[in-house]
Protein backbone atom coordinates (compact mmCIF):
# COMPACT_ATOMS: atom_id res chain seq x y z
CA UNK A 1 0.00 0.00 0.00
CA UNK A 2 2.64 2.28 1.06
CA UNK A 3 0.50 5.72 1.03
CA UNK A 4 1.41 9.16 2.48
CA UNK A 5 -1.55 10.58 4.08
CA UNK A 6 -2.14 14.42 4.77
CA UNK A 7 -1.26 15.43 8.53
CA UNK A 8 -0.52 11.95 9.17
CA UNK A 9 0.49 12.71 13.14
CA UNK A 10 -2.81 13.91 13.67
CA UNK A 11 -4.47 11.08 12.74
CA UNK A 12 -2.88 8.81 14.51
CA UNK A 13 -3.14 11.40 17.70
CA UNK A 14 -6.91 10.93 17.34
CA UNK A 15 -6.64 6.80 16.28
CA UNK A 16 -5.11 6.42 19.52
CA UNK A 17 -8.12 8.12 21.74
CA UNK A 18 -10.43 5.84 19.58
CA UNK A 19 -8.22 2.68 20.12
CA UNK A 20 -8.86 3.70 23.82
CA UNK A 21 -11.99 4.22 24.44
CA UNK A 22 -22.81 -0.09 -5.99
CA UNK A 23 -29.07 3.12 -13.97
CA UNK A 24 -26.08 3.25 -16.15
CA UNK A 25 -24.89 0.62 -18.85
CA UNK A 26 -21.25 2.38 -18.87
CA UNK A 27 -18.79 -0.92 -18.29
CA UNK A 28 -15.77 -2.45 -19.69
CA UNK A 29 -12.29 -2.07 -18.49
CA UNK A 30 -10.23 0.85 -16.63
CA UNK A 31 -10.59 4.04 -18.46
CA UNK A 32 -7.79 6.48 -19.39
CA UNK A 33 -6.34 8.15 -16.23
CA UNK A 34 -6.37 12.16 -17.00
CA UNK A 35 -9.65 13.13 -14.56
CA UNK A 36 -10.52 15.43 -12.19
CA UNK A 37 -8.75 15.70 -8.57
CA UNK A 38 -10.62 15.08 -5.76
CA UNK A 39 -9.90 17.04 -2.26
CA UNK A 40 -7.07 14.49 -1.72
CA UNK A 41 -4.07 15.30 -4.59
CA UNK A 42 -3.20 12.22 -6.42
CA UNK A 43 0.32 11.35 -7.27
CA UNK A 44 0.41 11.85 -11.59
CA UNK A 45 3.60 10.10 -11.98
CA UNK A 46 2.70 7.39 -14.83
CA UNK A 47 2.43 4.04 -13.70
CA UNK A 48 3.72 1.07 -15.40
CA UNK A 49 0.56 0.38 -16.84
CA UNK A 50 -0.02 3.88 -18.28
CA UNK A 51 3.40 4.04 -20.01
CA UNK A 52 2.59 0.49 -21.45
CA UNK A 53 -1.35 1.80 -23.17
CA UNK A 54 1.27 4.76 -24.39
CA UNK A 55 3.38 2.39 -26.27
CA UNK A 56 0.12 0.26 -27.60
CA UNK A 57 0.86 -2.72 -25.53
CA UNK A 58 -1.57 -4.67 -23.90
CA UNK A 59 -2.43 -3.30 -20.76
CA UNK A 60 -1.29 -4.44 -17.37
CA UNK A 61 -4.19 -4.86 -15.08
CA UNK A 62 -4.76 -2.48 -12.47
CA UNK A 63 -4.19 -4.16 -8.65
CA UNK A 64 -5.74 -2.46 -5.53
CA UNK A 65 -6.19 -3.59 -2.37
CA UNK A 66 -9.59 -3.61 -1.27
CA UNK A 67 -11.42 -4.20 2.69
CA UNK A 68 -14.42 -4.90 3.25
CA UNK A 69 -16.77 -7.62 5.53
CA UNK A 70 -14.95 -11.11 4.49
CA UNK A 71 -17.15 -13.22 7.37
CA UNK A 72 -14.48 -16.22 7.71
CA UNK A 73 -13.68 -17.02 3.97
CA UNK A 74 -10.70 -17.40 2.39
CA UNK A 75 -8.81 -13.92 1.23
CA UNK A 76 -8.47 -12.85 -2.83
CA UNK A 77 -4.74 -12.65 -3.09
CA UNK A 78 -2.72 -11.70 -6.10
CA UNK A 79 -3.09 -14.35 -8.80
CA UNK A 80 -6.41 -16.12 -6.70
CA UNK A 81 -9.54 -16.43 -8.24
CA UNK A 82 -11.96 -13.73 -7.74
CA UNK A 83 -8.38 -11.90 -8.37
CA UNK A 84 -7.92 -13.21 -12.00
CA UNK A 85 -12.17 -13.06 -12.26
CA UNK A 86 -12.38 -9.52 -11.99
CA UNK A 87 -8.79 -9.16 -14.02
CA UNK A 88 -10.13 -11.27 -16.76
CA UNK A 89 -13.35 -8.73 -16.95
CA UNK A 90 -12.61 -5.55 -16.52
CA UNK A 91 -8.87 -5.23 -16.32
CA UNK A 92 -9.03 -4.37 -12.04
CA UNK A 93 -7.16 -7.05 -10.29
CA UNK A 94 -8.24 -6.70 -6.39
CA UNK A 95 -7.12 -8.11 -3.35
CA UNK A 96 -8.78 -8.30 -0.19
CA UNK A 97 -7.63 -9.73 3.45
CA UNK A 98 -9.63 -11.97 5.07
CA UNK A 99 -10.72 -9.91 8.52
CA UNK A 100 -12.91 -11.30 11.49
CA UNK A 101 -16.17 -9.18 11.81
CA UNK A 102 -17.53 -9.83 15.53
CA UNK A 103 -19.75 -6.80 14.70
CA UNK A 104 -17.38 -4.64 13.54
CA UNK A 105 -14.87 -4.69 16.65
CA UNK A 106 -12.24 -7.18 14.90
CA UNK A 107 -12.35 -5.43 11.77
CA UNK A 108 -11.59 -2.09 13.37
CA UNK A 109 -9.04 -3.82 15.30
CA UNK A 110 -6.90 -4.54 12.36
CA UNK A 111 -7.67 -1.53 10.73
CA UNK A 112 -6.73 1.05 13.51
CA UNK A 113 -3.25 0.41 12.77
CA UNK A 114 -2.90 -0.04 9.52
CA UNK A 115 -4.56 3.87 9.56
CA UNK A 116 -2.11 5.07 12.04
CA UNK A 117 1.03 3.68 9.96
CA UNK A 118 0.05 5.82 7.33
CA UNK A 119 -1.00 2.36 5.48
CA UNK A 120 -4.57 2.21 4.07
CA UNK A 121 -5.98 0.54 1.24
CA UNK A 122 -6.89 1.62 -1.93
CA UNK A 123 -10.73 1.12 -1.06
CA UNK A 124 -12.45 0.11 2.19
CA UNK A 125 -15.08 0.22 4.25
CA UNK A 126 -15.22 3.09 6.85
CA UNK A 127 -16.63 1.33 9.89
CA UNK A 128 -17.69 2.97 13.03
CA UNK A 129 -17.61 6.81 12.41
CA UNK A 130 -13.87 6.28 10.79
CA UNK A 131 -14.75 8.23 7.90
CA UNK A 132 -15.08 11.61 9.78
CA UNK A 133 -11.57 11.53 10.61
CA UNK A 134 -10.34 10.32 7.39
CA UNK A 135 -12.46 13.30 5.83
CA UNK A 136 -11.20 15.75 7.90
CA UNK A 137 -7.81 15.09 7.66
CA UNK A 138 -7.83 15.20 3.44
CA UNK A 139 -6.99 11.38 3.37
CA UNK A 140 -9.73 10.49 1.40
CA UNK A 141 -11.15 11.43 -2.70
CA UNK A 142 -13.58 13.62 -2.96
CA UNK A 143 -15.25 11.20 -5.57
CA UNK A 144 -18.06 14.44 -6.81
CA UNK A 145 -16.20 14.95 -9.81
CA UNK A 146 -15.10 11.46 -10.44
CA UNK A 147 -18.42 9.50 -9.85
CA UNK A 148 -20.68 10.46 -13.20
CA UNK A 149 -18.27 9.64 -15.51
CA UNK A 150 -16.39 5.98 -13.81
CA UNK A 151 -18.77 4.85 -12.03
CA UNK A 152 -22.46 5.76 -13.54
CA UNK A 153 -23.93 2.99 -11.95
CA UNK A 154 -23.69 4.10 -8.63
CA UNK A 155 -24.45 7.33 -9.75
CA UNK A 156 -27.49 7.15 -11.37
CA UNK A 157 -28.66 4.53 -9.23
CA UNK A 158 -28.38 6.25 -5.50
CA UNK A 159 -31.25 8.69 -5.39
CA UNK A 160 -30.17 12.43 -5.22
CA UNK A 161 -31.31 13.33 -2.40
CA UNK A 162 -29.17 10.85 -1.06
CA UNK A 163 -26.17 12.35 -2.44
CA UNK A 164 -27.26 15.40 -1.35
CA UNK A 165 -27.12 14.31 2.52
CA UNK A 166 -23.58 12.89 1.97
CA UNK A 167 -22.45 16.32 0.46
CA UNK A 168 -24.37 17.98 3.57
CA UNK A 169 -21.56 16.38 5.77
CA UNK A 170 -18.88 17.13 4.44
CA UNK A 171 -16.87 19.46 7.35
CA UNK A 172 -15.75 21.55 4.81
CA UNK A 173 -19.04 22.93 4.19
CA UNK A 174 -17.78 23.01 0.19
CA UNK A 175 -20.71 19.76 -0.56
CA UNK A 176 -17.54 17.19 -1.58
CA UNK A 177 -18.80 13.59 -1.62
CA UNK A 178 -16.02 11.38 0.26
CA UNK A 179 -17.89 8.08 0.63
CA UNK A 180 -20.29 5.96 -0.97
CA UNK A 181 -23.30 4.36 0.48
CA UNK A 182 -24.77 1.22 1.21
CA UNK A 183 -28.39 1.54 -0.08
CA UNK A 184 -31.23 -0.83 0.97
CA UNK A 185 -34.88 -0.11 -0.29
CA UNK A 186 -36.15 -2.72 2.28
CA UNK A 187 -35.74 -3.39 6.22
CA UNK A 188 -32.63 -5.62 6.24
CA UNK A 189 -33.23 -7.36 9.81
CA UNK A 190 -36.53 -8.85 11.21
CA UNK A 191 -37.74 -11.30 14.27
CA UNK A 192 -38.40 -14.54 13.44
CA UNK A 193 -40.46 -17.61 14.63
CA UNK A 194 -40.30 -21.57 14.63
CA UNK A 195 -43.80 -22.17 13.16
CA UNK A 196 -42.81 -25.89 13.76
CA UNK A 197 -43.07 -25.57 17.64
CA UNK A 198 -45.85 -22.96 17.17
CA UNK A 199 -47.37 -26.01 15.08
CA UNK A 200 -46.51 -28.63 18.11
CA UNK A 201 -48.03 -27.16 20.55
CA UNK A 202 -51.46 -25.82 18.89
CA UNK A 203 -50.68 -22.09 18.93
CA UNK A 204 -51.37 -19.12 16.57
CA UNK A 205 -49.13 -16.35 15.62
CA UNK A 206 -48.64 -13.97 18.67
CA UNK A 207 -50.47 -10.52 17.70
CA UNK A 208 -50.90 -9.00 21.02
CA UNK A 209 -48.59 -8.41 23.89
CA UNK A 210 -49.87 -10.72 25.96
CA UNK A 211 -49.98 -13.07 23.00
CA UNK A 212 -46.61 -12.78 22.64
CA UNK A 213 -46.35 -13.72 26.24
CA UNK A 214 -48.16 -16.60 26.12
CA UNK A 215 -46.34 -18.21 23.45
CA UNK A 216 -42.90 -17.34 25.46
CA UNK A 217 -44.05 -19.81 28.18
CA UNK A 218 -45.72 -22.72 25.84
CA UNK A 219 -41.83 -22.76 24.54
CA UNK A 220 -40.48 -22.93 28.14
CA UNK A 221 -43.07 -25.44 29.89
CA UNK A 222 -44.44 -27.48 27.26
CA UNK A 223 -41.44 -29.25 25.01
CA UNK A 224 -41.84 -27.16 22.01
CA UNK A 225 -39.35 -29.03 19.83
CA UNK A 226 -40.51 -32.29 21.03
CA UNK A 227 -37.59 -34.15 21.74
CA UNK A 228 -38.19 -35.22 24.93
CA UNK A 229 -36.67 -32.62 27.29
CA UNK A 230 -39.50 -30.06 28.37
CA UNK A 231 -36.20 -27.68 30.10
CA UNK A 232 -34.28 -27.08 26.73
CA UNK A 233 -36.10 -25.17 24.92
CA UNK A 234 -34.80 -21.13 24.67
CA UNK A 235 -37.76 -19.41 24.42
CA UNK A 236 -36.36 -16.35 23.02
CA UNK A 237 -32.86 -14.16 23.85
CA UNK A 238 -30.20 -12.72 22.02
CA UNK A 239 -26.45 -11.20 22.76
CA UNK A 240 -24.10 -9.35 24.74
CA UNK A 241 -25.12 -5.70 25.38
CA UNK A 242 -28.61 -6.49 24.64
CA UNK A 243 -27.91 -7.15 20.76
CA UNK A 244 -29.82 -8.52 18.27
CA UNK A 245 -33.37 -8.49 20.36
CA UNK A 246 -35.11 -5.79 18.79
CA UNK A 247 -37.84 -7.37 18.57
CA UNK A 248 -38.66 -6.72 22.35
CA UNK A 249 -38.22 -3.26 21.32
CA UNK A 250 -39.79 -2.12 18.48
CA UNK A 251 -43.47 -3.15 19.59
CA UNK A 252 -42.88 -0.20 22.02
CA UNK A 253 -42.04 2.30 19.13
CA UNK A 254 -38.34 2.47 20.33
CA UNK A 255 -35.45 3.03 17.16
CA UNK A 256 -33.28 0.37 17.16
CA UNK A 257 -31.32 -1.95 14.89
CA UNK A 258 -29.26 -4.75 16.64
CA UNK A 259 -29.23 -3.72 19.49
CA UNK A 260 -28.41 0.21 19.41
CA UNK A 261 -30.65 2.28 20.02
CA UNK A 262 -31.16 5.43 16.67
CA UNK A 263 -32.68 8.68 16.69
CA UNK A 264 -35.90 9.18 15.56
CA UNK A 265 -38.77 12.05 16.10
CA UNK A 266 -39.99 11.85 19.81
CA UNK A 267 -42.62 14.43 20.55
CA UNK A 268 -41.79 16.66 17.67
CA UNK A 269 -38.20 16.39 17.79
CA UNK A 270 -35.15 14.00 16.64
CA UNK A 271 -34.68 12.47 19.70
CA UNK A 272 -32.19 9.51 21.00
CA UNK A 273 -34.32 6.69 21.68
CA UNK A 274 -32.33 5.53 24.40
CA UNK A 275 -33.17 7.81 26.73
CA UNK A 276 -37.34 8.01 25.99
CA UNK A 277 -40.12 6.88 27.52
CA UNK A 278 -40.89 3.99 24.55
CA UNK A 279 -37.21 2.75 25.74
CA UNK A 280 -38.64 2.51 29.79
CA UNK A 281 -41.28 0.55 29.01
CA UNK A 282 -39.44 -1.50 27.06
CA UNK A 283 -36.60 -2.39 29.33
CA UNK A 284 -39.21 -2.95 32.29
CA UNK A 285 -40.66 -5.68 29.47
CA UNK A 286 -37.50 -7.24 28.69
CA UNK A 287 -36.49 -7.12 32.55
CA UNK A 288 -39.96 -9.03 33.40
CA UNK A 289 -38.83 -11.86 30.61
CA UNK A 290 -35.90 -12.05 31.85
CA UNK A 291 -36.98 -12.76 35.82
CA UNK A 292 -40.14 -15.32 34.07
CA UNK A 293 -37.23 -17.09 32.51
CA UNK A 294 -38.78 -16.73 29.30
CA UNK A 295 -35.73 -15.28 27.75
CA UNK A 296 -31.93 -17.25 27.95
CA UNK A 297 -30.44 -16.09 31.26
CA UNK A 298 -26.92 -16.13 29.30
CA UNK A 299 -28.27 -13.08 26.79
CA UNK A 300 -25.85 -10.81 27.99
CA UNK A 301 -22.75 -12.89 28.14
CA UNK A 302 -23.43 -14.81 24.52
CA UNK A 303 -21.11 -13.97 21.46
CA UNK A 304 -22.13 -14.88 17.92
CA UNK A 305 -20.48 -18.26 18.17
CA UNK A 306 -22.19 -19.37 21.26
CA UNK A 307 -25.78 -18.14 20.49
CA UNK A 308 -25.49 -19.45 16.98
CA UNK A 309 -25.24 -22.52 18.90
CA UNK A 310 -28.51 -22.63 20.91
CA UNK A 311 -30.02 -21.31 17.41
CA UNK A 312 -28.64 -24.55 15.62
CA UNK A 313 -29.60 -26.67 18.15
CA UNK A 314 -32.93 -26.85 17.96
CA UNK A 315 -33.43 -24.63 21.42
CA UNK A 316 -34.61 -21.20 20.18
CA UNK A 317 -37.93 -20.05 19.28
CA UNK A 318 -37.95 -16.39 17.88
CA UNK A 319 -34.82 -14.73 17.52
CA UNK A 320 -33.90 -11.52 15.48
CA UNK A 321 -31.43 -11.56 12.35
CA UNK A 322 -31.12 -10.82 8.68
CA UNK A 323 -33.40 -12.58 6.69
CA UNK A 324 -31.51 -12.61 3.07
CA UNK A 325 -29.25 -14.53 4.98
CA UNK A 326 -31.02 -17.12 6.48
CA UNK A 327 -30.88 -19.79 4.14
CA UNK A 328 -27.75 -21.68 5.92
CA UNK A 329 -28.94 -21.25 9.36
CA UNK A 330 -32.19 -23.36 8.06
CA UNK A 331 -29.88 -25.79 6.99
CA UNK A 332 -28.15 -25.87 10.06
CA UNK A 333 -31.26 -26.14 12.20
CA UNK A 334 -32.40 -29.14 9.81
CA UNK A 335 -29.56 -30.94 10.74
CA UNK A 336 -30.98 -31.32 14.38
CA UNK A 337 -34.39 -31.06 13.54
CA UNK A 338 -35.66 -31.99 9.85
CA UNK A 339 -38.87 -30.61 10.19
CA UNK A 340 -37.86 -26.87 11.41
CA UNK A 341 -39.69 -24.22 9.91
CA UNK A 342 -38.66 -20.65 10.02
CA UNK A 343 -41.84 -17.63 9.63
CA UNK A 344 -41.75 -13.82 10.21
CA UNK A 345 -42.59 -12.57 13.24
CA UNK A 346 -44.94 -9.59 13.54
CA UNK A 347 -44.65 -6.79 15.44
CA UNK A 348 -47.26 -7.51 18.28
CA UNK A 349 -49.93 -4.84 19.45
CA UNK A 350 -48.37 -2.89 22.75
CA UNK A 351 -51.15 -0.54 24.36
CA UNK A 352 -50.35 3.08 23.99
CA UNK A 353 -47.51 2.29 21.42
CA UNK A 354 -47.14 2.48 18.02
CA UNK A 355 -44.59 -0.74 17.26
CA UNK A 356 -42.83 0.36 13.85
CA UNK A 357 -39.43 -0.43 12.02
CA UNK A 358 -37.92 3.01 11.38
CA UNK A 359 -36.14 2.08 8.20
CA UNK A 360 -32.64 3.22 6.86
CA UNK A 361 -32.55 3.51 3.12
CA UNK A 362 -28.90 5.12 4.08
CA UNK A 363 -27.56 2.29 5.46
CA UNK A 364 -23.72 3.15 6.14
CA UNK A 365 -20.86 4.81 4.29
CA UNK A 366 -20.23 1.23 2.18
CA UNK A 367 -16.34 2.65 0.08
CA UNK A 368 -13.63 4.92 1.16
CA UNK A 369 -11.44 5.58 -1.37
CA UNK A 370 -7.55 6.42 -0.34
CA UNK A 371 -5.72 5.87 -3.28
CA UNK A 372 -2.88 7.75 -4.02
CA UNK A 373 -2.99 7.47 -8.16
CA UNK A 374 -5.31 8.69 -10.89
CA UNK A 375 -5.10 5.04 -11.86
CA UNK A 376 -5.86 3.29 -9.35
CA UNK A 377 -8.83 5.69 -8.16
CA UNK A 378 -10.05 4.98 -11.93
CA UNK A 379 -9.81 1.26 -10.82
CA UNK A 380 -11.59 1.52 -7.57
CA UNK A 381 -14.30 3.16 -8.96
CA UNK A 382 -14.49 1.08 -12.07
CA UNK A 383 -14.56 -2.03 -9.84
CA UNK A 384 -17.69 -0.39 -8.07
CA UNK A 385 -19.32 0.59 -11.64
CA UNK A 386 -19.26 -3.20 -12.20
CA UNK A 387 -20.42 -4.33 -9.13
CA UNK A 388 -23.74 -2.27 -9.43
CA UNK A 389 -24.30 -2.76 -13.08
CA UNK A 390 -27.88 -4.97 -12.55
CA UNK A 391 -26.86 -6.73 -15.71
CA UNK A 392 -24.21 -8.41 -13.23
CA UNK A 393 -25.60 -9.06 -10.50
CA UNK A 394 -26.87 -13.15 -11.23
CA UNK A 395 -23.17 -13.65 -12.15
CA UNK A 396 -21.60 -12.31 -9.28
CA UNK A 397 -23.65 -14.14 -7.03
CA UNK A 398 -22.66 -17.43 -8.39
CA UNK A 399 -19.42 -16.80 -8.18
CA UNK A 400 -16.52 -18.47 -9.79
CA UNK A 401 -16.99 -21.52 -11.34
CA UNK A 402 -15.29 -24.27 -10.20
CA UNK A 403 -15.00 -22.38 -6.13
CA UNK A 404 -18.82 -20.79 -5.60
CA UNK A 405 -20.77 -22.71 -8.37
CA UNK A 406 -20.53 -26.23 -11.04
CA UNK A 407 -22.60 -26.21 -14.57
CA UNK A 408 -24.69 -29.29 -14.56
CA UNK A 409 -27.04 -29.43 -17.65
CA UNK A 410 -25.65 -26.05 -18.73
CA UNK A 411 -27.23 -24.64 -15.62
CA UNK A 412 -25.35 -22.99 -13.02
CA UNK A 413 -25.73 -25.00 -9.47
CA UNK A 414 -24.51 -23.12 -6.12
CA UNK A 415 -22.20 -25.14 -4.39
CA UNK A 416 -22.66 -25.52 -0.59
CA UNK A 417 -20.95 -22.73 1.28
CA UNK A 418 -17.61 -23.58 2.30
CA UNK A 419 -15.55 -20.99 4.15
CA UNK A 420 -12.13 -22.76 3.92
CA UNK A 421 -12.27 -23.55 0.35
CA UNK A 422 -13.97 -20.07 -0.94
CA UNK A 423 -13.22 -16.63 -1.20
CA UNK A 424 -15.24 -13.79 -0.55
CA UNK A 425 -17.75 -12.85 -3.66
CA UNK A 426 -17.74 -9.18 -4.20
CA UNK A 427 -21.36 -7.68 -4.16
CA UNK A 428 -23.38 -4.25 -5.38
CA UNK A 429 -23.70 -1.98 -2.43
CA UNK A 430 -27.15 -0.63 -4.36
CA UNK A 431 -29.70 -3.89 -3.08
CA UNK A 432 -33.16 -3.76 -3.70
CA UNK A 433 -36.23 -6.37 -2.23
CA UNK A 434 -37.15 -7.00 -5.69
CA UNK A 435 -33.23 -7.81 -6.64
CA UNK A 436 -32.87 -10.35 -3.53
CA UNK A 437 -36.36 -11.91 -4.30
CA UNK A 438 -35.52 -12.30 -8.03
CA UNK A 439 -32.20 -14.11 -7.53
CA UNK A 440 -33.69 -16.41 -5.40
CA UNK A 441 -36.11 -17.14 -7.69
CA UNK A 442 -33.10 -17.79 -10.51
CA UNK A 443 -30.98 -19.73 -8.51
CA UNK A 444 -33.28 -22.09 -7.12
CA UNK A 445 -33.08 -25.83 -8.21
CA UNK A 446 -35.52 -28.42 -6.94
CA UNK A 447 -33.53 -30.10 -4.34
CA UNK A 448 -33.32 -26.49 -2.69
CA UNK A 449 -36.82 -24.33 -3.55
CA UNK A 450 -37.99 -25.52 -0.19
CA UNK A 451 -34.90 -23.39 1.51
CA UNK A 452 -34.68 -20.34 -1.19
CA UNK A 453 -39.12 -20.15 -0.91
CA UNK A 454 -39.02 -20.18 2.75
CA UNK A 455 -35.74 -17.39 2.88
CA UNK A 456 -37.74 -15.51 0.36
CA UNK A 457 -41.39 -15.19 2.46
CA UNK A 458 -39.40 -14.32 5.55
CA UNK A 459 -38.05 -10.77 3.34
CA UNK A 460 -41.14 -10.53 2.12
CA UNK A 461 -43.10 -10.68 5.52
CA UNK A 462 -40.85 -8.78 6.67
CA UNK A 463 -41.39 -5.45 4.41
CA UNK A 464 -44.94 -6.21 5.08
CA UNK A 465 -44.56 -4.50 8.39
CA UNK A 466 -45.29 -1.41 9.77
CA UNK A 467 -42.32 0.97 8.54
CA UNK A 468 -41.25 4.54 8.68
CA UNK A 469 -38.14 5.98 6.96
CA UNK A 470 -35.80 6.61 9.90
CA UNK A 471 -35.74 10.40 10.33
CA UNK A 472 -31.67 9.80 11.02
CA UNK A 473 -30.94 8.53 7.72
CA UNK A 474 -27.50 9.71 6.47
CA UNK A 475 -26.66 11.29 9.56
CA UNK A 476 -22.78 11.54 9.56
CA UNK A 477 -21.11 10.38 12.92
CA UNK A 478 -19.30 13.91 12.85
CA UNK A 479 -22.42 14.79 15.04
CA UNK A 480 -21.27 12.98 17.93
CA UNK A 481 -17.90 15.13 18.09
CA UNK A 482 -15.69 14.12 20.63
CA UNK A 483 -18.25 12.03 22.48
CA UNK A 484 -17.26 8.77 21.96
CA UNK A 485 -19.16 6.89 24.62
CA UNK A 486 -22.50 8.19 23.49
CA UNK A 487 -21.90 7.02 19.69
CA UNK A 488 -21.06 3.81 21.21
CA UNK A 489 -24.41 3.19 23.66
CA UNK A 490 -21.65 2.86 26.72
CA UNK A 491 -23.65 4.42 29.01
CA UNK A 492 -26.92 2.86 27.31
CA UNK A 493 -25.37 -0.84 27.32
CA UNK A 494 -24.14 -0.52 31.07
CA UNK A 495 -27.66 1.02 32.43
CA UNK A 496 -30.17 -1.44 30.05
CA UNK A 497 -27.79 -4.46 31.23
CA UNK A 498 -28.29 -4.21 34.98
CA UNK A 499 -31.50 -3.59 35.03
CA UNK A 500 -32.36 -6.25 32.77
CA UNK A 501 -31.00 -8.64 34.97
CA UNK A 502 -32.35 -7.15 37.87
CA UNK A 503 -28.78 -5.61 39.50
CA UNK A 504 -30.88 -2.33 39.62
CA UNK A 505 -34.17 -1.28 39.80
CA UNK A 506 -35.99 0.49 36.59
CA UNK A 507 -36.04 3.75 38.86
CA UNK A 508 -32.29 3.64 37.66
CA UNK A 509 -33.32 4.69 34.01
CA UNK A 510 -34.23 7.98 35.12
CA UNK A 511 -30.69 8.19 36.62
CA UNK A 512 -29.24 7.05 33.45
CA UNK A 513 -31.12 9.88 31.04
CA UNK A 514 -30.02 12.66 33.64
CA UNK A 515 -26.71 11.16 33.49
CA UNK A 516 -26.40 10.70 29.40
CA UNK A 517 -27.69 14.58 29.01
CA UNK A 518 -24.78 15.54 31.20
CA UNK A 519 -22.07 13.04 29.69
CA UNK A 520 -22.36 14.79 26.19
CA UNK A 521 -25.56 13.90 25.81
CA UNK A 522 -26.83 17.09 25.55
CA UNK A 523 -24.30 18.54 23.14
CA UNK A 524 -24.52 15.81 20.78
CA UNK A 525 -28.35 16.24 20.68
CA UNK A 526 -28.34 19.65 19.50
CA UNK A 527 -25.80 19.11 16.83
CA UNK A 528 -28.15 16.16 15.69
CA UNK A 529 -31.03 18.78 15.67
CA UNK A 530 -29.30 21.29 13.96
CA UNK A 531 -28.23 18.37 11.37
CA UNK A 532 -31.76 17.54 10.84
CA UNK A 533 -32.70 20.94 10.68
CA UNK A 534 -30.29 21.76 7.73
CA UNK A 535 -30.97 18.29 5.89
CA UNK A 536 -34.97 19.21 6.06
CA UNK A 537 -34.70 22.86 4.39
Amino acid sequence: MEKKLKRSLALITVISILSASMIGCTRGKVADSQEPTGEKEPNTTKSDSEQTKEAGEKAEPVEIEVWNVNVGELPTEKGGTMYNYFKERIGVAPTMPAIPWNGGEAYLQRFRPAMAANDLPDMFLPHGGIEATIIENKAAVNLKDYLPKYAPNVWERIPAEIWDVIAAADPSGEGGIYYIPMIKDYVDHGAYIRQDWLDNLGLDMPKTRNQFVDVLKAFRDQDANKNGDPDDEIPTGGREGGSWMDHLFTPFGVAILAGKPGWEIYEGEITYAGVTKNMRSAIEFIRYLYQEKLMDQETFFNKKKEWDAKLYSDRVGIYYHMPEYAASRIEKMRNTNPNAEVKALPIFDVEGYDGVVSKKVLKRPEWMITADTQEKIIACLTLLNYLNDPENYVDLEYGAQGMHHVVKDGKKVMLEQDNTKMECRFRSNIISEKQIVNRMDESKTEEDAWKWDMVKNLILDTNAQPTILSAANGMPSSVYGDYADIRSHTMYKEYMTRIVIGEWSIDKFDEFVEKWHKSGGEEVTKNVRKWYAAVKK
